[in-house]
């Protein structure tokens, strides 16, 4: 069996911090209003308990 390519192996990716709290706490993907188009999602923090649009890269990677 060949070796296994380390570049090919992908771990799930940290969801983005948030811009608005100090400590920088870990957004939440809200799919609660995205019915039945799977691209209508927003962030949610914890913390400050505010809504940010996803970038493009956003929905590209977390989708």
């Amino acid at each position: 069996m060949p070796p296994i390519d380390p570049r090919a192996v992908v771990g799930p990716l940290a969801p983005p911090g948030c811009p608005a709290c100090r400590d920088r706490r870990r957004l939440w993907k809200d799919t609660s209003d995205s019915g039945r188009a799977p691209e209508t999602w927003h962030w949610w923090c914890s913390g400050c308990r505010q809504t940010f649009e996803p970038t493009q890269q956003h929905k590209r990677f977390y989708m």
